[in-house]
């Protein structure tokens, strides 16, 4: 028992790993310290425990709403998950002014706090149930799931703070979108687990319809992306030429090689 509890959560968190690559993968030029990026981490899990608490203390004071359709139970999941993303997002903002240096913090502080927010509503579910012999393979599509709804509801605060403040438009829209997709995705999954009560078939096409929302999500995730490169002035070509300082200066280390070579002569 205690074994199976243990590779449990080692897999959860090796795979909450593979995310956070994920994540530095796309910062490609001024690097997030490691501290901020872990804060973002823990407050977006923080966040997600007050969240799902909130949830269930209005579903218990409001009787009838256990009897709702599916919709009202993921708009009332997404709505209030994806607010707390943006408000850390936010937090961060406030916070770590010198770090939060361009548009693309908004969204990689926004996936971070949406992958702690997965990682609480993972370590919630997975203690409902019997401990498992593995990791279920939902759990990670789970965790991809929070990290690209946080990242599009977090792009337009980056945007809006670092670039100009009439984007706030563009900022209202990606929580909009952020919302929307969480919800589309919820419905999907309680629609799966109330057909998996009745039947112990498995869900074939409603899993691929579900795996088809998350990656039109992270198609868009990829496009926002690009438009925070752009707008920081990274090359799109990579890392290596990410590295160089975007006012057209020298390097230190291509001065450092050039004021040799003058002594040399």
């Amino acid at each position: 028992m205690l074994v199976a509890t243990v590779l449990l959560y080692l897999s959860l968190a090796g795979c909450t790993i593979l995310a956070i690559v994920l994540v530095m993968h796309y910062d490609l030029h001024r690097r997030e310290p490691w501290y901020t990026m872990l804060l973002a981490i823990v407050l977006g899990g923080a966040a997600m425990y007050g969240c799902m608490r909130g949830q269930e203390a209005y579903i218990v004071s409001h009787p009838e709403f256990a009897y709702s359709a599916n919709w009202k139970f993921a708009l009332l999941a997404g709505a209030c998950e994806e607010a707390i993303k943006v408000l850390v997002v936010i937090v961060m903002a406030l916070l770590f002014r010198r770090v939060f240096d361009e548009a693309l913090d908004g969204l990689i502080y926004g996936s971070l706090a949406g992958l702690g927010a997965a990682v609480a509503e993972s370590v919630h579910v997975l203690g409902m149930h019997d401990v498992a012999s593995g990791l279920p393979r939902e759990e990670p599509v789970r965790l991809l799931g929070h990290l690209i709804m946080g990242g599009i509801g977090g792009f337009g605060i980056g945007l809006m703070i670092k670039v100009a403040r009439k984007h706030i438009i563009t900022a209202i829209a990606c929580f909009v979108a952020a919302i929307a997709l969480h919800v589309t995705w919820d419905m999907v999954a309680f629609h799966i687990a109330d057909v998996a009560h009745l039947s112990d078939q498995p869900q074939f096409g409603y899993t691929a319809i579900s795996i088809g929302i998350m990656l039109c999500g992270f198609m868009f995730f990829s496009f926002l992306v690009r438009v925070c490169h752009h707008c920081d002035g990274v090359p799109s070509s990579g890392i290596a030429e990410a590295s160089a300082p975007l006012d057209g200066t020298r390097s230190g280390s291509a001065l450092a090689e050039d004021t040799q070579g003058t002594r040399g002569r």
